[in-house]
């Protein structure tokens, strides 16, 4: 798990169709200093993210595989999102 940004939206016009519904975020994950660590990466978001929020991502399927299916491609997925300080 990661903390990262969410730097915005993005719109695709063919989904895997575990992916229907699903939101996508571009996000800029951060080191630990709080810094960019690393190019953004286009991730699932069931947890209703912002722009400009600071959201934990995870590379682990099994989360994907339970909120989307079993068969679903996505590798990155927005599993908790940082309290405003």
């Amino acid at each position: 798990m990661q903390r990262a940004i969410v730097l915005g939206t993005a719109v695709a016009p063919a989904k895997h169709e575990t992916m229907e519904g699903s939101r996508l975020l571009i996000v800029q994950p951060l080191g630990p200093a709080g810094k960019a660590d690393g190019e953004p990466y286009l991730v699932v978001d069931p947890m209703g993210a912002g722009v400009g929020q600071v959201a934990i991502i995870s590379s682990d399927g099994r989360f994907a595989q339970e909120t989307l299916g079993k068969t679903t491609p996505v590798r990155f997925t927005i599993v908790g999102l940082q309290d405003e300080k």
